[in-house]
């Protein structure tokens, strides 16, 4: 208490100040299951219309497949005919994890619309012929809800299936009850029995070899069909199988989509959708494009790194409350507490765009709602000019923007578009451009715009631009009617304005006469073309990356360094961390007072060993370490007989383990010593 003064000696007394109300406590629980409820239903959309347009992406290859199917079935033809079995060698490309997916949809369509009678082999589990045998018996009958035998594995053979096929299919007509029962199971006698072998390359020659022989032989009691999932090319079938085999075989070939195109759909009419709210930034978008399309081509691993993606930005974002549809942000922001409210509001994004705007009375509610509506209305808007930009420029030579539309948005995302030399580049060639290839660019891109016309509300500022570069097109057009008489008549002449200076010779005067002769002659089509080239790298300056918005938070996610740690780790390194500081993995209480170089008896066995093995040299003795383990988990406390045996069988195994990971192994040199396989700290 300060030293209070006053003339009289008296005696104060000073009272203590109010206590103020306790703040009251944020539910974050609460908060997190709201944050949580809108990732579900945004993760649920987005999965969805991926899924969709992969199928959409394979439905003409799969109608080719069941046409085949139908054509080609064996019981339309008489038995004496069957020759060889059909098989359609389905081209599948690289992307093994996807193709699982693909195969559902082909199952999924054969069974409702073909035959009831489909099974599904798989190389891993079909390791011999008995195997296959049996998977081909054993679905077929389940598929088809057949009760009459009971599937055995000991009886599992072609011919129980074809004396099965032959009961169940051909009924006598004097019997209601059975063919009301056949009726009831959907098996006709035209049905064929389709077997598809989704991963070809990966089944044993020996055994597939015997299957066809097999299959060949029963070809006149059971109308199979086989589907090969091939994952190479179609030399690899005739690789594998002998020619006694192959030679049974009426191989037709189908392809389906590139794996790169049905991606690159994936990436522009998925991830772009402007009714998705979650949104990915420059870095973010540039990794996820470089691993699918570059590396691995997959739909499946693209999935899930958007789900990772879209849970780190809900998780950690307090902000991505409002990573909402954008008719429901509203709603969402009447029910958002103060707190939540200033979370928004501390957003660096946010805080850069106060410091640049005049001190306003509007609410901060009105404002975020105003911020998070432009947001949206600017992808919007940018995705048209970018479609109109990729419609004009694409298939330019000398001209960078991009052979693809993600190109020229990850360009869009990184930096004003009007600032990049790409764009520079543009402007340069269309002054310089023919008044034919002008025309042609300029109905490209206004095509580009109709085509997004459906998905996409045209903005004021966007039918503007339509509306000159409609203008643009009929002045081309005229100028190109009037080519002759526009040469003839409408060329003016401008003398050049020289600077006579000091002319100190003849020879310079003669020179000045000569450039008074010369005049710049500018015709039309030269000036409307400088005109319209200024005009487009106006119309397209406005173009802002998302970043530059304030709030972009709310909306974009661009931790590319999370990202990575999650999908394309070291291993070595993900390995040190997880050792030396297994907090961060196992999320124990007890671990977390831990640092990276201490030892402490709470750690796990193996990271004792580990922080251990890390202090020897070459060569580790194991006494020696076995002793330091065992003074880590007693401490000074005394061990009994059966204590230390538990401490020896946990030191032995977590060197084991060690030994697994392949940081030591055994060594000749000494018995009692293990060799480190590690330098330095790590």
């Amino acid at each position: 208490m300060e030293e209070l003064k006053s003339i009289s000696q008296a005696c104060f007394v000073s009272l203590p100040r109010k206590t103020k109300p306790n703040k009251p406590v944020r539910s974050t629980e609460q908060e997190i299951g709201r944050r949580y409820t809108i990732f579900r239903e945004t993760w649920a959309y987005l999965e969805s219309e991926v899924l969709r347009c992969q199928a959409e992406a394979h439905t003409d290859v799969l109608n080719n497949v069941m046409s085949f199917v139908q054509s080609r079935n064996p019981a339309l033809t008489e038995t004496s005919k069957r020759l060889d079995i059909p098989v359609a060698a389905l081209m599948m490309g690289v992307n093994m994890s996807d193709h699982t997916a693909i195969f559902n949809l082909l199952a999924k369509k054969l069974l409702s619309s073909v035959t009831q009678m489909v099974a599904r082999l798989h190389a891993k589990d079909c390791n011999s012929i008995a195997a296959m045998i049996q998977k081909v018996v054993t679905d077929i009958m389940q598929v088809s809800g057949s009760e009459d035998v009971e599937v055995k594995r000991n009886v599992c053979t072609m011919s129980m299936l074809a004396e099965w096929h032959d009961s169940v299919v051909i009924k006598t007509p004097g019997s209601p009850s059975k063919r009301q029962k056949k009726s009831s199971r959907g098996i006709r006698r035209e049905d064929p029995i389709v077997v598809i072998l989704e991963d070809f390359e990966g089944f044993k020659v020996s055994a597939l070899q015997d299957f066809i022989l097999i299959c060949s032989k029963y070809l006149e009691k059971l109308p199979i069909v086989l589907i090969f999932g091939v994952s190479t090319t179609i030399m690899a079938i005739h690789n594998m199988i002998p020619q006694s085999a192959s030679s049974c075989l009426a191989i037709e070939t189908f392809f389906s989509m590139p794996v790169t195109e049905y991606l690159s759909q994936v990436f522009e009419k998925v991830l772009l959708e402007p009714s998705i709210s979650f949104k990915l930034g420059h870095a973010v978008f540039q990794f996820i494009v470089d691993v699918v399309l570059f590396h691995d081509f997959s739909l499946t691993n693209l999935l899930q790194m958007m789900k990772m993606c879209m849970f780190e930005h809900f998780y950690h974002n307090p902000a991505s409350l409002l990573c909402c549809r954008q008719e429901e942000l509203k709603d969402v922001l009447q029910r958002m507490s103060q707190m939540e409210i200033n979370d928004v509001l501390g957003q660096p994004s946010y805080q850069r765009y106060l410091m640049e705007q005049k001190p306003s009375s509007e609410k901060a509610a009105k404002r975020i709602c105003r911020l998070v509506n432009d947001l949206h209305n600017h992808h919007k808007n940018s995705l048209l000019l970018l479609h109109m930009l990729y419609g004009f420029a694409k298939k330019l030579p000398s001209c960078s923007l991009g052979n693809h539309f993600r190109e020229v948005y990850m360009t869009f995302l990184q930096a004003p578009v009007c600032e990049t030399e790409d764009f520079s580049k543009l402007v340069k060639l269309i002054r310089v451009m023919s008044i034919d290839e002008l025309q042609k660019r300029i109905g490209d891109a206004l095509s580009a715009l109709e085509s997004q016309k459906d998905q996409l509300e045209t903005p004021t500022n966007v039918a503007d631009l339509k509306t000159h570069l409609e203008e643009y097109c009929e002045k081309f057009k005229a100028l190109t009617d009037d080519v002759p008489e526009a040469q003839d008549s409408n060329e003016t002449s401008e003398p050049v304005v020289l600077d006579w200076g000091k002319l100190r010779s003849r020879s310079q005067f003669q020179e000045k006469l000569k450039n008074l002769t010369k005049t710049k002659r500018v015709s039309p089509f030269e000036a409307l073309r400088d005109e319209f080239a200024s005009f487009f790298a106006e119309a397209f300056g406005d173009l802002q990356p998302p970043s530059s918005m304030p709030l972009h938070e709310v909306l974009y996610y661009n931790d590319a360094t999370a990202l990575k740690q999650y999908f394309t780790p070291s291993p070595r390194t993900v390995l040190h961390a997880a050792l030396t500081r297994p907090q961060t993995v196992l999320r124990c209480e007890c671990c977390r007072n831990t640092g990276s170089c201490e030892v402490s008896a709470s750690l796990p066995d193996l990271s004792i060993s580990y922080k251990l093995h890390l202090e020897s040299g070459k060569l580790i003795n194991l006494y020696d370490m076995m002793q330091s383990f065992k003074s880590v988990k007693s401490g000074e406390t005394a061990l009994s007989a059966e204590e230390e045996k538990v401490v020896q069988a946990q030191f032995f195994r977590s060197i084991a383990e060690l030994q697994f990971l392949g940081l030591v192994k055994p060594t000749l040199r000494k018995t009692d010593h293990v060799q480190r396989m590690t330098w330095g700290f790590c």
